[in-house]
């Protein structure tokens, strides 16, 4: 229902073959935030980068930093900041008047995140017989296999 195991890459549905429903622990649907691209502007116009988590072996008992990757600048991002980084809204800034003043003034901002990518937490193990199918699914799915001329020739 999240959406997470039926829709996109071949999700439930196709790995039971025939609209089986393979049944999975819920552990197999734990994603985790691994990387945001941002859209800094407006709707036509405007500058996009990203905030990448670094990958590293879990058993090196570190935790992963989080990176900004904008042109040329690469920097560590503090993901405690991503509300104000990512999700627009407004914000205090000080703004100098026309009387010479500087006084604060509310604008929006214009940092929205555009799109999420997310990490399986427990990568799928697969066994060899697994792969197998898969590729000859590949391999007779595509273009002249099997099937596909046999139901335009009887229209």
């Amino acid at each position: 229902e999240n959406g997470a195991g039926g829709g996109g890459g071949g999700g439930a549905g196709a790995e039971g073959g025939a609209g089986e429903d393979v049944q999975h622990p819920p552990e197999y649907y734990e994603y985790e935030l691994a990387g945001i691209i941002v859209h800094s502007g407006i709707a036509d116009s405007g500058h996009y980068y990203s905030f990448i988590k670094e990958r590293v072996v879990r058993e090196e008992g570190r935790a992963p930093r989080w990176i900004e990757f904008n042109d040329e600048t690469v920097r560590p991002f503090d993901i405690a900041t991503v509300e104000r980084e990512c999700f627009g809204g407004t914000e205090e800034i000080m703004a100098l008047g026309a009387d010479g003043v500087r006084r604060p003034k509310t604008i929006q901002r214009s940092r929205n995140a555009y799109m999420l990518v997310y990490d399986r937490v427990r990568p799928v193990a697969h066994t060899e017989e697994e792969e197998e199918e898969g590729a000859e699914k590949s391999a007779g799915g595509g273009g002249g296999g099997s099937g596909e001329g046999e139901g335009e020739s009887g229209a």
